[in-house]
């Protein structure tokens, strides 16, 4: 007896409405047959089920499209925000409506970089912050932790202090 395949949602992007738009798709595990396999609607009794819920992207343009068309907007907690390439990161995806920031640094330097950058500094939250780099990363996952940011982010600092912030 064939059964009915179970519809896992994914998501197709279109650009030009930059909607979110569900379509099904449809997955079966073969044991033995080399794994998964798309399929039709009638499924072999010796298939296993499953289902998945993911979104699939091919590039980064895409990816993008999702996270704009949605709505998402997210707080970014920047450690060592004194940091040109960090900065101008976060910079960018305030201007496309993605983030908001919390820049956690020296305030002089990131207040000038800003200026530089054509941006004004009250459109971010900066917290002043003249110390060592482990604890500057400290208090950027503090603030994740919190919930007065979504996602801590790495400025001028070691990797490995950063690492150590987020697992301790």
């Amino acid at each position: 007896m064939d059964a009915v395949l179970p519809k896992s949602i994914f998501f197709s992007i279109q650009e030009n409405s930059r909607k979110c738009k569900p379509f099904r798709k449809k997955r079966l595990f073969f044991p033995g047959a080399g794994g998964i396999m798309s399929a039709s609607n009638e499924v072999p009794p010796s298939a296993v089920l499953y289902t998945e819920e993911r979104n699939m992207f091919t590039s980064f343009k895409e990816l993008e499209a999702y996270v704009l068309g949605c709505g998402m907007k997210k707080r970014i907690a920047l450690a060592n925000a004194h940091d040109e390439p960090a900065l101008s990161a976060v910079v960018n995806a305030r201007r496309k409506g993605v983030v908001e920031g919390t820049l956690v640094g020296k305030k002089d330097e990131i207040v000038a970089m800003l200026h530089e950058m054509g941006e004004n500094e009250k459109d971010y939250e900066i917290v002043d912050f003249d110390g060592e780099e482990l604890d500057a990363a400290k208090l950027t996952v503090q603030l994740v932790r919190e919930g007065k940011a979504d996602i801590p982010m790495k400025g001028i600092l070691q990797t490995s202090n950063f690492a150590r912030a987020i697992l301790n």
